[in-house]
């Protein structure tokens, strides 16, 4: 049980996480970059939990937001 919850928490952080720069990469037009985000974000979520997946977010969310036409 307690195995269960650390996975299903380190998952869903992961993939609260990955939202935003799936947000921002569908505003922006940036849906492949936004979903390498999401995606990044999840799998960095299961390995380190939210150490690893809020660093990766944020430098999907820098990525899409550098690369957006002015």
């Amino acid at each position: 049980q307690y195995t269960f919850g650390m996975w299903f928490g380190a998952l869903s952080m992961g993939i609260l996480c990955g939202i935003v720069p799936f947000k921002l990469g569908k505003k922006y037009g940036k849906e492949s970059w936004g979903m390498a985000g999401l995606i990044a974000s999840t799998i960095g979520g299961l390995i380190l939990g939210i150490i690893l997946a809020i660093p990766l977010a944020g430098i999907f969310s820098s990525i899409i937001l550098a690369s957006k036409p002015n």
